[in-house]
């Protein structure tokens, strides 16, 4: 009885083993998954901030103009009002002027508009490449973006990486990492 005991040992151990190993390999082939939340990184990455400041200075910069263009018509049009019979020559300048102010904020709305969307467009570019370089560096099978469109309806905040990715691509954009 001895000897079929120690068999059954030995059986159950080389189960356990066996089971044991099976679940290890199980969890090993599983990828490692996690997700970020897209809208808080990309508010606070660092060459955002940066290029929202740029952007920020050319706007004023052209409000400065626009204002100044304006600031001309305005005093040109007072002139003209106060006057009974306007010079010929006022009222072309008047209309050139305003022309040149109406054209001038034309072009500055469209040139906005076309570098704003260039400047998201290198963000993210940028962001989403660091994104990477921090799951490869990680050993991440997949990173997916919460953007709070309904893509991940649901999460576990255990599997919220945003603020060490935000601390990684601030970091490597700094020249750190």
């Amino acid at each position: 009885m001895s000897r079929l005991k120690t068999i059954g040992m030995i059986f159950i151990g080389v189960i356990s083993i066996a089971t044991l190993t099976s679940v290890i390999y199980i969890y090993a082939k599983q990828p490692k998954m996690a997700y970020v939340r897209v809208p808080y990184l990309y508010d606070n990455f660092e060459y955002k901030k940066e290029m929202q400041a740029k952007m920020t200075n050319v706007l004023q910069g052209r409000k400065s103009v626009l204002d100044s263009l304006e600031l001309h018509l305005k005093i040109l049009s007072g002139h003209l009002q106060n006057e009974k019979k306007p010079d010929e020559k006022e009222i072309q300048q008047f209309s050139d002027e305003r022309e040149k102010y109406l054209t001038k904020k034309q072009q500055f709305e469209e040139d906005d508009n076309n570098a704003s969307k260039r400047y998201a467009d290198e963000i993210l570019k940028q962001l989403t490449q660091y994104v990477d370089d921090y799951g490869r560096e990680n050993g991440y099978t997949y990173i997916l973006g919460a953007e709070g469109s309904g893509a991940i309806m649901s999460a576990d905040e255990r599997n919220d990486i945003t603020n060490a990715v935000l601390i990684y691509i601030n970091e490597k954009y700094k020249g750190k990492k």
